[in-house]
């Protein structure tokens, strides 16, 4: 299957996922995949957009709004919701953080890209509640988000506390809402996350700065090539999140780009692979945090070492790491990546957009067929005038 082939397979899993509703997850009926779900609808919608596909971004219109009229009274946005009988669910054991900052992501660069004054006030009182509870959850007051075990998107996986990636979606919001509704008082708040993130997620930043002096220091001994993953009470975890990485760079975090893009080449060849895991190192029996992992899941276990969030690599996150090397002109790394998911996507007969793969049994795993896939897809294949437009989604 050559990619043009792979782009319109692509398009073809986002048309079958679309409904007047908004684009659901999945069109097959497989656990609740057929649901509108707040991060996969908006991912989708926005690939739409910085590809400029009209007709997807039409349904994503329609995601926005599905979500919205779910919206909690105290602003928090659902996991997901089913386009008919509008069943919602605010998430599993936790609620899901990302939920809401991708909402909040997607409806901006929807108005940005639009010009739609009409829907543009009709969500003006939701944005407003999305990010008073979003302020709520910081629960310290700090500036950052307390993310709970199990609360975004890699939800069997160990992410809890100050997460970066959870940190990322929300100044991402808050630029675009700026933007949107000429908000001084949210592009004060994104400037300040912007020097928080610096300061407290890197080994560059000061130890007089963040909020946990003494774990920092000790963090500052380990990795310093990337952007770390998450601290808390606990201390600094510096493994390296894919997702989180790909959102730094693509949102002007560009301090470890070289870095970054030497770490992922070290790491392509050790694992002879060029598909990269969505955490790494992978975590093993036997390490600290084993035991954490292997209790947080609600029916079937799956993150054995190398699958799942555990050590799988994720063509949704691939395809924004792709994005942000090829916007910083990082073009061997992007171009080896991308060449990379595509053979991995189409050696599998049976169906290209799995949910996740196995690096070294070569195998797919998940569900399938993900919008979430193929919009990873859709976002690896943006051309350099499409990478030249979305810059005005992302300062």
């Amino acid at each position: 299957m050559a990619s043009t082939d792979l782009i319109h397979e692509a398009w073809s899993v986002l048309t079958q996922c679309s409904t007047t509703s908004g684009i659901m997850a999945s069109p097959n009926h497989a656990d609740n995949y057929r649901r509108i779900w707040s991060r996969d609808a908006m991912m989708a919608g926005v690939a739409s957009v910085f590809h400029g596909h009209e007709s997807m971004i039409a349904v994503h219109r329609s995601s926005i709004i599905t979500l919205m009229k779910a919206q909690a009274f105290d602003g928090q946005l659902p996991s997901n919701v089913t386009g008919e009988e509008k069943r919602t669910s605010f998430g599993g054991l936790a609620g899901r953080v990302d939920a809401t900052t991708w909402w909040l992501v997607g409806a901006g660069v929807y108005l940005l890209h639009s010009k739609d004054d009409e829907l543009k006030t009709q969500l003006a009182g939701s944005v407003e509640r999305a990010f008073q509870v979003l302020h709520s959850w910081e629960m310290n007051h700090g500036g950052f988000i307390y993310t709970p075990l199990g609360g975004n998107w890699a939800d069997e996986y160990i992410c809890q506390g100050y997460v970066l990636y959870d940190q990322l979606v929300r100044l991402w919001a808050l630029r675009l809402h700026a933007n949107v509704y000429q908000r001084s008082d949210w592009k004060l708040l994104a400037e300040q996350l912007t020097k928080r993130i610096s300061d407290h997620f890197s080994s560059d930043g000061k130890q007089e700065a963040v909020m946990h002096p003494r774990a920092f220091e000790k963090a500052k001994e380990k990795e310093g090539r990337y952007w770390w993953f998450q601290f808390g009470p606990q201390g600094y975890d510096t493994r390296f999140d894919l997702a989180a990485n790909a959102l730094a760079l693509l949102l002007g975090f560009d301090q470890k780009i070289k870095s970054t893009a030497a770490f992922l080449n070290e790491l392509a060849v050790n694992q002879q692979s060029w598909m990269i895991p969505a955490f790494y190192p992978t975590i093993q029996q036997g390490d600290a945090e084993w035991s954490l992992l292997a209790e947080n899941y609600a029916y079937d276990f799956k993150n054995f070492p190398g699958h799942f969030h555990n050590g799988g690599a994720w063509p949704i996150f691939m395809g924004w790491m792709i994005a942000a090397l090829n916007l910083h002109n990082e073009r061997f790394t992007a171009t080896a990546m991308q060449r990379e998911l595509e053979h991995t996507l189409v050696s599998n007969t049976h169906q290209p957009f799995f949910e996740y793969w196995h690096i070294k049994e070569k195998k797919a795993g998940g569900k399938f067929p993900l919008a979430y896939s193929a919009t990873g897809c859709l976002l690896a294949n943006l051309s350099p005038d499409q990478m030249e437009t979305i810059k005005i989604y992302l300062q």
